[in-house]
C-alpha cells in the first residue's frame, strides 16, 4: 500500500532532519518552518519518485506525502523538476563530501579507488529511493535534471583525474589517461549500478565493488605498460575542461 501522509516522513535524510510540525500555535520562526517544508518536499518527491516513476509524480502528490498545501510547495519550487534537481543536488553534495574525505586517507591508488565505490554504493544502498529516483528515474525528468546530472559526471571524473595526477608523482607506475577515460569509468559505474537495481536488486550495488575495483585499477596501470609516446594527441569531444579551460586529455 501507498504511503500518502507525512506519517511516512518520519526519519531523517540527506535533505535534513524530519522534524515534524506542532498542531496548532507554537513558537517556532518562519525559517525553521520553511526548513522543515523544505525537507519534507524534498525527501518526499525522491520517495513517491523511487516509488511510481517521474512521470507519475504530481505536485499534489508530494504536497500530501509532506504534509503541507500545493500553495506551499509553490513557495519553495517553480515546479516539480524544480524540486526534482534541488534533491539531486542535495544527494551529489553528500556524494562528493564523502568523496573528499578520501583524499588524505587514500595513499595508494587502489585503496583510493576502493574507497570511491565503497561511498558511492554504500550512499546508495543508505538511501535506496535516492539510488531509484537519480539513477533510473532521472531519464524522464527533463532537460535540467539530465544537464545537472551530466555536470555531476565531470565533477566526478575530473576529482578522478586529479586524484589520479596527484597519486602518479608519488607512483610512477600510473600511467597517463585521457579525460574521456574517466568520465567513461563514471558512466560505466553508473550504468552497472542502474543494471543491478532494475534486475538485480537482492545482489546488492556493494557486490559490484571487487570485479569495478579490479578493471578501474587494471586500466590505470596498464597505461604506463602502454606508454605516452603510443597515444596518438586529439581533442576531448565531451565538452569536459578542466584547468585554464583547455581539455585535460593527455
Amino acid at each position: 500500500m501507498r504511503s500518502e501522509g507525512p506519517e511516512a516522513l518520519q526519519r531523517n535524510s540527506m535533505f535534513g532532519e524530519m522534524t515534524p510540525l506542532p498542531r496548532g500555535p507554537h513558537r517556532l520562526s518562519r525559517e525553521e518552518v520553511q526548513a522543515s517544508q523544505r525537507t519534507r518536499l524534498l525527501t518526499a518527491i525522491v520517495d513517491l519518485v523511487a516509488e511510481r516513476g517521474y512521470a507519475d509524480t504530481t505536485i499534489t502528490a508530494i504536497a500530501r506525502k509532506a504534509g503541507v498545501s500545493p500553495n506551499v510547495f509553490y513557495e519553495h519550487f517553480a515546479d516539480r523538476e524544480a524540486c526534482f534537481v534541488t534533491a539531486y543536488d542535495a544527494f551529489t553534495a553528500t556524494l562528493f563530501e564523502r568523496m573528499s574525505r578520501l583524499v588524505p586517507s587514500a595513499p595508494k591508488w587502489d585503496d583510493f579507488i576502493n574507497g570511491m565505490l565503497e561511498s558511492y554504493f554504500g550512499l546508495l544502498e543508505e538511501e535506496p529511493n535516492a539510488a531509484r529516483a537519480f539513477l533510473v528515474e532521472i531519464e524522464s525528468a527533463g532537460p535540467r535534471a539530465r544537464a545537472r546530472r551530466r555536470s555531476a559526471y565531470l565533477t566526478a571524473a575530473a576529482f578522478l583525474h586529479e586524484q589520479h595526477d596527484a597519486l602518479r608523482r608519488q607512483d610512477p607506475s600510473l600511467g597517463p589517461l585521457p579525460q574521456l577515460a574517466f568520465i567513461g569509468f563514471v558512466h560505466a559505474t553508473r550504468d552497472l549500478a542502474c543494471d543491478v537495481l532494475e534486475y538485480e536488486p537482492e545482489t546488492g550495488l556493494r557486490a559490484l565493488i571487487p570485479d569495478l575495483a579490479e578493471w578501474i585499477t587494471a586500466s590505470f596501470y596498464g597505461a604506463a605498460a602502454i606508454g605516452a609516446t603510443t597515444r596518438p594527441s586529439r581533442p576531448a569531444t565531451t565538452g569536459a575542461t578542466t584547468r585554464g579551460g583547455r581539455s585535460s586529455a593527455r
